[in-house]
Protein backbone atom coordinates (compact mmCIF):
# COMPACT_ATOMS: atom_id res chain seq x y z
CA UNK A 1 0.00 0.00 0.00
CA UNK A 2 1.59 3.54 -1.27
CA UNK A 3 1.85 5.30 2.26
CA UNK A 4 0.67 8.55 0.28
CA UNK A 5 -2.71 7.39 0.72
CA UNK A 6 -2.05 8.01 4.02
CA UNK A 7 -0.99 11.89 4.17
CA UNK A 8 -3.47 14.42 4.20
CA UNK A 9 -3.36 18.37 5.23
CA UNK A 10 -4.58 19.15 8.83
CA UNK A 11 -7.71 19.01 9.91
CA UNK A 12 -7.67 22.20 11.43
CA UNK A 13 -9.66 22.45 14.63
CA UNK A 14 -10.60 18.96 13.96
CA UNK A 15 -9.40 16.09 16.26
CA UNK A 16 -6.82 17.65 18.76
CA UNK A 17 -7.70 15.36 21.42
CA UNK A 18 -5.71 12.63 18.73
CA UNK A 19 -3.38 15.36 18.19
CA UNK A 20 -2.05 15.93 21.86
CA UNK A 21 -2.11 12.41 22.63
CA UNK A 22 0.05 11.37 19.15
CA UNK A 23 2.62 14.48 20.73
CA UNK A 24 2.54 12.75 24.14
CA UNK A 25 2.80 8.89 22.97
CA UNK A 26 5.67 10.08 20.07
CA UNK A 27 7.92 12.77 22.40
CA UNK A 28 7.08 10.68 25.67
CA UNK A 29 8.76 7.57 24.44
CA UNK A 30 12.54 6.44 23.20
CA UNK A 31 14.21 7.44 21.54
CA UNK A 32 13.39 10.93 23.44
CA UNK A 33 11.79 10.29 26.58
CA UNK A 34 10.60 14.36 26.54
CA UNK A 35 8.45 15.86 28.87
CA UNK A 36 9.80 15.69 32.34
CA UNK A 37 11.01 18.04 35.20
CA UNK A 38 12.37 18.07 38.59
CA UNK A 39 9.82 18.94 40.97
CA UNK A 40 12.64 20.26 43.21
CA UNK A 41 12.75 23.77 42.82
CA UNK A 42 16.33 24.42 43.56
CA UNK A 43 17.18 22.24 40.95
CA UNK A 44 14.35 22.80 38.56
CA UNK A 45 16.24 20.41 36.03
CA UNK A 46 14.44 19.69 32.75
CA UNK A 47 14.51 16.50 30.60
CA UNK A 48 13.91 16.68 26.87
CA UNK A 49 16.83 13.92 26.21
CA UNK A 50 16.65 10.86 28.01
CA UNK A 51 17.58 8.08 25.40
CA UNK A 52 19.48 6.24 27.36
CA UNK A 53 17.07 5.40 30.02
CA UNK A 54 13.90 3.46 29.16
CA UNK A 55 10.80 6.08 29.61
CA UNK A 56 8.85 3.51 32.52
CA UNK A 57 12.61 4.17 34.49
CA UNK A 58 12.25 7.82 34.73
CA UNK A 59 11.10 8.23 37.86
CA UNK A 60 14.26 10.40 40.03
CA UNK A 61 16.42 13.29 38.65
CA UNK A 62 19.33 12.46 38.20
CA UNK A 63 21.16 15.63 39.15
CA UNK A 64 19.24 15.70 42.97
CA UNK A 65 17.56 12.63 43.00
CA UNK A 66 13.95 14.10 43.30
CA UNK A 67 11.08 13.17 42.11
CA UNK A 68 10.25 14.02 38.43
CA UNK A 69 6.61 15.09 37.07
CA UNK A 70 5.25 14.64 33.73
CA UNK A 71 5.05 18.34 31.70
CA UNK A 72 2.90 17.38 28.95
CA UNK A 73 -0.60 17.80 29.69
CA UNK A 74 -3.36 16.36 27.38
CA UNK A 75 -5.71 19.30 27.98
CA UNK A 76 -2.92 22.13 27.52
CA UNK A 77 -1.47 20.50 24.38
CA UNK A 78 -4.98 20.44 22.95
CA UNK A 79 -4.99 24.39 23.56
CA UNK A 80 -2.24 25.15 22.18
CA UNK A 81 -2.76 23.48 19.15
CA UNK A 82 -5.74 25.41 18.62
CA UNK A 83 -4.36 28.77 18.90
CA UNK A 84 -1.64 27.64 16.22
CA UNK A 85 -4.31 26.14 14.11
CA UNK A 86 -5.31 29.93 13.57
CA UNK A 87 -2.18 31.52 12.88
CA UNK A 88 -1.34 32.34 9.06
CA UNK A 89 1.99 30.23 9.82
CA UNK A 90 0.64 27.18 10.40
CA UNK A 91 1.32 24.51 7.99
CA UNK A 92 0.93 20.57 8.88
CA UNK A 93 0.84 17.35 7.25
CA UNK A 94 -0.55 13.88 8.98
CA UNK A 95 -0.13 10.41 8.71
CA UNK A 96 -2.50 8.61 9.89
CA UNK A 97 -4.67 4.80 9.35
CA UNK A 98 -8.13 4.81 10.06
CA UNK A 99 -7.65 8.33 11.25
CA UNK A 100 -5.41 7.36 14.09
CA UNK A 101 -2.69 10.10 13.51
CA UNK A 102 0.76 7.65 13.52
CA UNK A 103 2.90 10.56 12.22
CA UNK A 104 2.82 14.39 12.03
CA UNK A 105 5.37 17.03 10.68
CA UNK A 106 4.90 20.90 11.56
CA UNK A 107 6.46 23.99 10.18
CA UNK A 108 6.17 27.85 9.96
CA UNK A 109 6.09 30.37 7.09
CA UNK A 110 6.76 33.50 9.19
CA UNK A 111 9.32 36.52 9.61
CA UNK A 112 12.73 35.72 11.10
CA UNK A 113 11.80 38.70 13.86
CA UNK A 114 8.16 37.09 14.65
CA UNK A 115 9.52 33.72 14.92
CA UNK A 116 12.26 34.71 17.23
CA UNK A 117 9.85 36.36 19.54
CA UNK A 118 7.37 33.02 19.57
CA UNK A 119 10.40 30.46 19.42
CA UNK A 120 14.12 31.64 19.42
CA UNK A 121 13.90 33.76 21.81
CA UNK A 122 17.03 35.80 21.21
CA UNK A 123 18.22 38.73 22.42
CA UNK A 124 18.61 41.66 19.70
CA UNK A 125 22.55 41.26 19.36
CA UNK A 126 22.29 37.17 18.62
CA UNK A 127 19.72 37.92 16.37
CA UNK A 128 21.51 40.22 14.29
CA UNK A 129 24.36 37.24 14.17
CA UNK A 130 22.08 34.63 13.37
CA UNK A 131 20.82 36.79 10.33
CA UNK A 132 24.24 37.69 9.14
CA UNK A 133 25.74 34.14 9.75
CA UNK A 134 22.59 33.13 6.89
CA UNK A 135 23.12 35.92 4.89
CA UNK A 136 26.80 34.83 4.45
CA UNK A 137 25.64 31.72 2.96
CA UNK A 138 22.59 32.16 1.24
CA UNK A 139 22.75 35.53 -0.13
CA UNK A 140 19.56 35.75 -1.22
CA UNK A 141 17.72 35.23 2.26
CA UNK A 142 15.13 37.29 3.12
CA UNK A 143 14.34 37.40 6.37
CA UNK A 144 10.74 38.84 6.37
CA UNK A 145 9.74 35.41 4.74
CA UNK A 146 11.89 32.34 6.77
CA UNK A 147 10.54 28.58 6.80
CA UNK A 148 11.33 26.87 9.83
CA UNK A 149 11.17 23.11 10.06
CA UNK A 150 8.98 23.12 14.04
CA UNK A 151 8.25 19.40 14.98
CA UNK A 152 8.45 16.21 13.65
CA UNK A 153 7.57 12.58 14.66
CA UNK A 154 6.84 9.17 14.30
CA UNK A 155 4.87 6.33 16.65
CA UNK A 156 7.60 3.91 17.73
CA UNK A 157 6.18 0.98 15.48
CA UNK A 158 5.99 2.60 12.39
CA UNK A 159 9.88 3.43 12.11
CA UNK A 160 10.64 0.41 10.90
CA UNK A 161 8.45 0.57 7.82
CA UNK A 162 8.71 -0.30 4.06
CA UNK A 163 6.73 2.19 3.58
CA UNK A 164 9.25 5.43 4.28
CA UNK A 165 6.23 7.59 5.99
CA UNK A 166 8.96 9.71 7.21
CA UNK A 167 10.28 10.38 4.03
CA UNK A 168 7.43 10.63 2.17
CA UNK A 169 6.02 13.59 4.82
CA UNK A 170 9.71 15.36 4.93
CA UNK A 171 9.42 15.08 1.18
CA UNK A 172 6.58 17.40 1.04
CA UNK A 173 7.89 19.75 3.01
CA UNK A 174 10.56 20.44 1.00
CA UNK A 175 8.59 20.41 -2.34
CA UNK A 176 6.59 22.90 -1.24
CA UNK A 177 8.97 25.15 0.09
CA UNK A 178 10.53 24.93 -3.36
CA UNK A 179 7.58 25.84 -5.12
CA UNK A 180 7.81 28.93 -3.09
CA UNK A 181 11.13 29.93 -4.60
CA UNK A 182 12.49 29.95 -0.95
CA UNK A 183 16.12 28.93 -0.96
CA UNK A 184 16.57 27.42 2.73
CA UNK A 185 14.77 25.71 5.85
CA UNK A 186 15.75 26.72 9.13
CA UNK A 187 15.21 24.53 12.34
CA UNK A 188 16.37 23.71 15.95
CA UNK A 189 17.40 20.92 17.71
CA UNK A 190 19.29 19.59 20.06
CA UNK A 191 23.19 18.25 19.87
CA UNK A 192 22.68 15.90 23.13
CA UNK A 193 20.05 13.86 21.45
CA UNK A 194 22.44 12.45 18.63
CA UNK A 195 19.72 10.75 16.72
CA UNK A 196 17.86 13.58 15.16
CA UNK A 197 21.13 15.91 15.22
CA UNK A 198 23.05 13.50 13.20
CA UNK A 199 19.90 12.34 10.83
CA UNK A 200 19.63 16.54 9.39
CA UNK A 201 23.57 16.75 9.24
CA UNK A 202 22.64 13.97 6.76
CA UNK A 203 19.77 15.49 5.29
CA UNK A 204 22.19 18.49 4.02
CA UNK A 205 21.77 20.66 7.13
CA UNK A 206 24.61 23.01 8.33
CA UNK A 207 24.71 24.45 12.30
CA UNK A 208 24.54 28.76 11.96
CA UNK A 209 24.09 29.22 15.52
CA UNK A 210 24.95 27.67 19.15
CA UNK A 211 22.90 28.75 22.08
CA UNK A 212 25.12 29.81 24.58
CA UNK A 213 25.39 28.23 28.30
CA UNK A 214 22.45 26.19 27.28
CA UNK A 215 22.33 22.93 29.25
CA UNK A 216 20.67 21.38 25.90
CA UNK A 217 23.17 22.07 24.30
CA UNK A 218 20.79 23.73 21.81
CA UNK A 219 21.82 25.04 17.73
CA UNK A 220 20.05 26.33 14.93
CA UNK A 221 21.01 24.94 11.59
CA UNK A 222 19.89 25.72 8.11
CA UNK A 223 19.75 23.64 5.05
CA UNK A 224 20.02 24.81 1.42
CA UNK A 225 17.65 24.05 -1.17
Amino acid sequence: MNIVQYITNNWNMENLDWKAWAYIKIFGEEPRNEGYECKNLQCDKKYYALSEIEKTEILNCLSCWEPLEKVYDQEQLKQQRKEWEIKKWYIEYLAHINKEIIWFILWRQDSLFSLNYDKLKLDTTSLQTLENTIKKLYLNFSPDEVFYFSEIGLEKEYRSSQEHIASNLYNLLETQVKNTGNNCILLRTTQKSPMPYERYKKLGYQVVYQYNNDPNERVLMIKPL
